[in-house]
């Protein structure tokens, strides 16, 4: 009798070491290949004003910022794209447009991911990248 219960607890402890030492399928296909860019909250629609020099920004445009850091710059009815980078708190948007032939366009500003905003904002474009004017966004999707 106690060479069945013995039986029994070593068969019994087999399976469970076998169920412990399972490998774990990932969760989902990232987990599985750490090398697959991740999606941040900071992708998406984003709307906003831009001003010149020191002018309040009062002119509307949008960035649909892409995973893989492609961006669409909505101005009105005109589309630019580019690139987009995040560092830390830090996103940088450059892009060239038809309309400014030779231009490349440089925007900076800070992520507030609580708040999901990008504030403190400045663009510039070529020799003038260090401002030439000011930018705020609010995400929208």
């Amino acid at each position: 009798m106690k060479a069945i219960q013995c039986k029994n607890k070593l068969l019994f402890m087999f399976c469970m070491l076998g169920l412990i030492s399972c490998k774990k399928s990932p969760q989902n296909q990232n987990d599985a290949n750490e090398s697959t860019p991740r999606s941040t909250v900071i992708e998406g629609r984003w709307a906003g004003k831009y001003g010149l020099a020191d002018s309040e920004p009062n002119y509307q445009i949008e960035f649909l910022l892409k995973i893989g850091g492609d961006v669409e710059i909505k101005q009105g009815e005109t589309i630019d794209k580019g690139q987009w980078t995040l560092t830390g708190s830090d996103v940088r948007v450059t892009y060239e447009t038809p309309r400014t032939p030779g231009a490349i366009f440089l925007w900076t500003a800070t992520y507030d991911r609580i708040n999901k905003k990008l504030t403190n904002g400045t663009w510039g474009y070529q020799g003038f990248l260090e401002r030439v004017g000011t930018w705020y966004m609010d995400k929208v999707e």
